[in-house]
């Protein structure tokens, strides 16, 4: 049987104890997830996969949330 996904989030975590519990808890409920421990590592992530939703943390190492907003590209 195939798994049904729900659709791709990006997540932009610098804390791996979070990263890993949303790592759980979005792929037991269906959801492919790619994950960036940094800002500009979320950045790119994000032009380059075009996910259908981010989880963005808004203090991070290099490029911060708030920063990562101004210069997406939607």
């Amino acid at each position: 049987m195939s798994k049904v996904c729900y659709g791709k989030i990006l997540v932009v975590e610098d804390d791996s104890a979070i990263r890993e519990t949303l790592k759980v808890w979005l792929n037991r409920s269906g959801f492919t997830t790619l994950f960036a421990v940094k800002g500009d590592e979320g950045l790119h992530a994000f032009r380059r996969e075009n996910p259908d939703l981010v989880i963005l943390d808004v203090m991070l190492p290099e490029i911060d949330g708030l920063e990562f907003k101004l210069h997406r590209s939607i």
